[in-house]
């Protein structure tokens, strides 16, 4: 029996989804946020000892947004 705990966050008009630390965050995953918006990762790179910053598209791949996160903050990542 697997005794390992999910970590989950709740979401605005989502609810409670599965979550992974930033700092484990890889090229290709999807981050949901509230309302049920997706964002590709498109790239990480590192910001210093404690953060990364990540980066992602837009739904039509415009635009490229990037933010900086603690590695120990929880971020909801669709597929977990």
């Amino acid at each position: 029996m697997d005794t390992a705990i999910t970590p989950t966050i709740h979401l605005q008009a989502v609810g409670r989804v599965a979550a992974k630390p930033a700092g484990e965050l890889q090229i290709g995953d999807v981050i949901m946020w509230n309302f049920g918006y997706l964002s590709p990762v498109i790239k990480i790179e590192p910001r210093g000892k404690m953060m990364v910053t990540v980066y992602t598209q837009s739904n039509d791949g415009d635009v490229v947004y990037t933010r900086a996160m603690n590695k120990t903050r929880l971020v909801a990542v669709k597929g977990i």
